[in-house]
């Protein structure tokens, strides 16, 4: 279905009947023990999150060869960057979805999360205004910053405070 940097993400139907997203490691770097790390993280991070404006988490494992997985809930609708494309939006629209956002930005925070990537392509806005935050690929607990001197996210979306090495 996509890919997105480290990511691969395919649909497939669950033994219920109902249509689920698996993140796998791309082919290429699937032997590279940091990529795995990263979205064996992002699967326990985003299972600690349970709120209708984050992407649910489902079910996460190994394959047989190790390969970690994350089973989510399939992504509908449209990139905040999409939406912006079509023109201004009306002013109770925007209000909307930014009240969505911000609930879900809270329940990532009240879950002790820091998603570390949020930008417009990581908002997803279906066909009846529901926003999902999506992408826990950088996330970390607020505890846990990188200890290894990089800095991981978009620039131009980054907190100037990420940018310094900053907490």
């Amino acid at each position: 279905l996509g890919r997105g940097g480290m990511g691969q993400v395919h649909m497939a139907r669950h033994r219920s009947g109902h249509l689920v997203a698996i993140k796998r490691v791309r082919d290429t770097l699937s032997g590279d023990l940091l990529v795995r790390d990263r979205l064996a993280n992002e699967a326990t991070l985003l299972r600690r999150v349970k709120h209708p404006n984050v992407i649910r988490a489902l079910d996460a494992g190994q394959d047989t060869d190790g390969t970690p997985y994350l089973v989510m809930d399939p992504v509908n609708g449209t990139s905040l960057t999409q939406l912006a494309k079509t023109g201004p939006l009306p002013l109770a629209r925007i209000a909307s979805i930014t009240s969505q956002l911000l609930a879900g930005l809270a329940a990532i925070h009240a879950a002790g999360v820091v998603h570390a990537d949020i930008k417009s392509s990581n908002v997803m806005i279906d066909e009846s205004d529901l926003v999902q935050i999506i992408d826990f690929g950088l996330a970390r607990t607020m505890s846990r910053f990188d200890s290894n001197g990089l800095i991981a996210g978009t620039p131009s979306y980054m907190a100037p405070e990420v940018i310094a090495g900053e907490p």
